[in-house]
């Protein structure tokens, strides 16, 4: 949107120079202007609500901001975006009267141009907004069209024109004088213009106005400051705008893949055998063996009937052929499963990982990676892991790593605790170097996985940025809201965070997560016959995830503690957009979303939220079995009942909540 935006001022102030320089090829020729003409024609009326803040308090003399000026007020007085009741209509009939009386004094400046030196873009205007063209020429030269646009805009003396556009402006940003009927101009003074020839599609329409909507929304929570009660119920309906939107923008491939999600849900003996397909067959350590597990489950499950024809047949021609030459089957089935993982794991090859970082950074996402690989049973493999993160830093593609304290030391022992804790200090100094070092300056993210880790990963953090080496780097910390100790934590490092700051040290950044290792959790209470360390219900876990979010959005905290909210939940992701808006914390909070899942929906967040940081798993090739774990939680996460993403494939707008 915004580069239709862009090209359409480049185009109809005919700076073609320019557009030659940013849009170069075939894409400047005549006959493309025209259709990036028609599109900015299409969509830039409704710019007005969404991004309003871009096109008030233009100078009068302002080359790019004079056009959009023009139309937009033109629009408006064709009522093609009609005036809304309340505070909202009032800000929208003053910035149209702005730009009209805007308009009116270059209109009385002979001497300025309106609109630059395009024949073309004079006739498409005249045409297609004001539907009319010079009768005896069939052209429209620049005075017909200041003429015409004359006789339908009010004139303005010059004389009054500071005063007008003071009054103008402080309208604008007074939400009182808006409210008592205080803007300039009222809809009932703007003379009407005639029907133009030009339509909106009904897809653009209805995308540009749902995602307006969403930003309204979140507009009337920071003006009025909605209060807690009736906050969830905004929440909701947020969430709902969101959902619309995101199923909108919905892509064949995003729609083939949901479905056949959705299908999975309802077909369990093809839900197990993903489970076990994933989780046992490529554990063995030759093809026979594994062909012979992937052909016993084939005969304990049936081939899952949630996969498409031709996949089933392929399975099943894949089990029999596997008997008899596994050293040729099985390869392809294990190529088959990195297909289609490919888009929740990454390569870490260094062409293929750098053409998707650059494809995520130009969509307005930025990328977190987490280097996968063998599992860590020694201090040789700590060594080798530690080493790839601090390669990973050096990576100029590479802004963003994550890493748990569990990947680059192997020994912890929480009873020689000192020792342990001096050991991971030493390894984290190397990774925070590295990243001080790397320019721009790189940021490192501690990830949370068992229990036993908080209180040392949260002491190991504190004390060596608390070191003058580490006073002026911010990095991160994760806290899981699924374990009861998470929120007085969040509150202590908030408290360390403020005395850090004021003491003329960096900022810090808590991302807060639902809990992403329930089920060890459980085996590990079962095992030791411990209490289990996280909540008991998912209810429980929701409201102190809501907790920490509100302890994390106060401005108070905010200034030394930047918040990432991690959730594919609408609901949650609604409600932290709507009180980091009420807080007016909304450069201090970020949203984050896991890569591959749910692609429609994270783009549609990062719309809502100006941004987005997607949490992506990066592995070698040959280290493929060491990404099996990750595959199997993110299974169980979308399979889980009471998990929003088991309901998200099938989710459309109007279900139950």
């Amino acid at each position: 949107m915004d580069e239709a935006v862009e090209k359409f001022v480049l185009i109809f102030t005919g700076s073609f120079e320019l557009l030659q320089q940013r849009f170069d090829g075939p894409r400047t020729s005549p006959n493309q202007r025209m259709i990036d003409l028609r599109l900015g024609l299409r969509i830039l009326p409704e710019l007005l609500c969404q991004k309003r803040d871009r096109f008030v308090g233009f100078d009068v003399g302002n080359r790019i901001g004079q056009p959009i000026s023009l139309l937009l007020a033109c629009f408006h007085q064709r009522g093609k975006v009609p005036f809304e009741q309340g505070t909202r209509g009032k800000i929208q009939q003053a910035v149209a009267g702005k730009l009209a009386h805007i308009l009116a004094l270059r209109l009385q400046q002979r001497d300025e141009k309106i609109g630059g030196g395009s024949s073309m873009c004079r006739q498409f205007l005249c045409k297609f907004l004001f539907g009319f063209i010079h009768p005896a020429t069939g052209k429209c030269n620049r005075t017909d069209l200041r003429d015409q646009i004359g006789k339908r805009l009010p004139g303005l003396s010059r004389k009054h024109r500071s005063d007008q556009n003071r009054q103008q402006n402080h309208a604008l940003h007074n939400p009182a004088i808006l409210e008592a009927g205080g803007c300039f101009v009222k809809e009932e003074e703007l003379s009407p213009l005639p029907e133009a020839h030009v339509t909106f599609g009904q897809d653009t329409r209805a995308q540009v106005t749902s995602m307006t909507q969403v930003c309204d929304r979140i507009d009337r929570c920071r003006q009025f400051r909605t209060d807690d009660d009736a906050l969830p119920a905004e929440a909701v309906e947020l969430a709902r705008e969101l959902l619309e939107e995101a199923t909108r923008g919905q892509s064949l491939a995003e729609r083939l893949q949901a479905r056949q999600m959705a299908a999975m849900m309802h077909d369990a003996p093809g839900k197990a055998f993903t489970f076990a397909m994933a989780d046992q067959v490529f554990r063995a350590p030759t093809a026979a063996r594994e062909a012979k597990r992937f052909r016993d489950l084939v005969d304990d499950y049936g081939v899952p009937e949630y996969l498409p024809l031709a996949a089933r047949v392929a399975m099943r021609v894949g089990g029999i052929a596997s008997a008899a030459a596994p050293e040729i089957v099985m390869p392809l089935v294990a190529e088959k499963m990195r297909q289609e993982s490919a888009s929740v794991i990454l390569p870490a090859e260094e062409k293929k990982l750098r053409r998707h970082l650059i494809r995520r950074r130009e969509a307005g996402m930025r990328m977190n990676l987490n280097q996968l690989g063998e599992a860590v049973m020694g201090e040789e493999e700590a060594r080798h892991r530690l080493e790839a993160n601090i390669a990973r830093l050096a990576d100029p593609d590479t802004d963003y790593i994550s890493v748990k304290i569990s990947a680059i030391f192997s020994q912890i022992h929480l009873v020689a605790l000192d020792e342990t804790l001096l050991a991971i200090k030493d390894r984290l100094r190397l990774l925070y170097r590295a990243a001080m070092t790397a320019w721009p300056v790189k940021f490192v993210n501690l990830d949370m996985e068992e229990y036993r880790d908080l209180r040392l990963t949260c002491t190991a953090f504190r004390e060596l940025l608390d070191e003058p080496e580490f006073r002026k780097l911010e990095a991160g910390i994760v806290l899981q809201a699924y374990l009861p100790d998470a929120w007085p934590v969040q509150r202590e490092l908030n408290t360390w965070a403020i005395r850090r700051v004021d003491a003329g040290g960096a900022a810090i950044k808590i991302r807060i997560v639902k809990g992403a290792n329930l089920a060890m959790e459980k085996v590990d209470a079962e095992t030791h016959d411990w209490p289990l360390a996280p909540y008991g219900s998912k209810v429980e876990v929701d409201a102190n995830f809501k907790r920490m979010l509100h302890e994390g959005c106060r401005p108070e905290n905010t200034r030394a503690v930047r918040l990432g909210v991690a959730s594919h939940n609408l609901f949650d992701i609604a409600y932290g957009l709507l009180l980091r808006a009420r807080e007016g914390v909304e450069d201090r909070v970020e949203f984050e979303m896991l890569e591959g899942m749910a692609n429609h929906q994270a783009r549609t967040v990062r719309d809502a939220a100006k941004g987005l940081l997607l949490y992506a798993p990066v592995v070698k090739r040959e280290d493929f079995h060491s990404a099996i774990a990750y595959l199997v939680r993110r299974l169980d996460e979308n399979t889980s009942p009471e998990n929003f993403l088991h309901d998200l494939f099938g989710m459309k707008p109007g279900d139950a909540a």
